[in-house]
This record gives C-alpha cells, structure tokens and sequence, in this order.
C-alpha cells in the first residue's frame, strides 16, 4: 500500500527521468529539455493521482463487497439455525412401544413402599 500512496509522485519522476533523457541524447538545449520536464512531471502527476484515487477506489469497493458477502453468509446460516430449531418439535414420534397398553411400575416404587412399611 506504500508504493500506492507515491505512485502519483513515482510516476511523474519516471516521466521527467525519461523526457530528460531523450532530450539529452537528441541534443535538446537544457532551457527547453528543463520545461519539458516540469510539464511532463505536472502532467504525469495529475494522471498518477486519477489512477490511485481509481485503484484505492476499486479496493474500497471490494473490501465492501466482501463484508456485504459474509454478512449475508451470517444471516443464511442464522436463518438456516432458525428452520432447524423450529422443525425439531414436528417429527417426535408419540407412541410407545407398539401400541402395547400394560404398565410396569419402577423397581424403586416397590422399594420405597417395603421401607416405608418397616418404620
């Protein structure tokens, strides 16, 4: 993200660097190689600022969208805990053992009927 924030300033030096150099191996004089410098350096500036307010841009709106993304992840899955609580009460099954009506009282009733007949 460095690189990112200077690229305006990186690009208009690259663009001064090269109009400068190509001025020197044309045999420009330096007052004209100088004022190309300084228009291309203002010029490739600008452009560097259009592309890194467009790319911070591009970033923002992904980072927006991802969030957008799990957040309604969340919610299905939330929704999708809610159908499941509210099916578990509708598939319990009643009836007991077959439809065989005879009751057989606990062991501990028994148990607790002696003791209370020797006291």
């Amino acid at each position: 993200m460095g690189y990112l924030h200077k690229l305006p300033l990186i690009m208009a030096l690259m663009a001064a660097l090269i109009s400068g150099f190509t001025g020197f191996f044309r045999s420009i004089p330096q007052n004209d190689v100088l004022i190309r410098m300084v228009l291309f350096m203002v010029f490739f500036y600008i452009i560097g600022l259009f592309v890194r307010n467009t790319i911070l841009n591009i970033l923002e709106q992904l980072e927006q969208k991802r969030k957008e993304e799990e957040l309604k992840e969340k919610e299905r899955i939330a929704e999708q805990q809610r159908e499941n609580e509210e099916s578990l009460g509708q598939n319990i099954d009643f009836t007991a053992g077959g439809g065989e009506d005879s009751f057989e009282p606990l062991p501990v009733s028994e148990f607790i009927r002696k003791e209370l007949k020797r006291e």
